[in-house]
């Protein structure tokens, strides 16, 4: 309901894939087989949780 009043797709993986990490990762790999490679990621594995702060109606995965 909260994401879609803000008109916001939601997309959850079946609960077979949300007991491993691992299999999750692979299961986004194999949907984005194919598809152009996309530069510009900043993958950082040890991400400091401060700097996901959000403040009121901002959104960090764009909508």
């Amino acid at each position: 309901e909260q994401a879609s009043a803000r008109s916001i797709s939601v997309h959850l993986p079946e609960p077979g894939y949300c007991t491993d990490n691992a299999a999750m990762i692979a299961y986004a790999g194999s949907l984005m087989l194919g598809r152009p490679i996309q530069e510009g990621w900043d993958a950082r594995p040890r991400w400091s949780l401060d700097l996901a702060e959000v403040s009121s109606g901002e959104y960090p995965a764009g909508n």
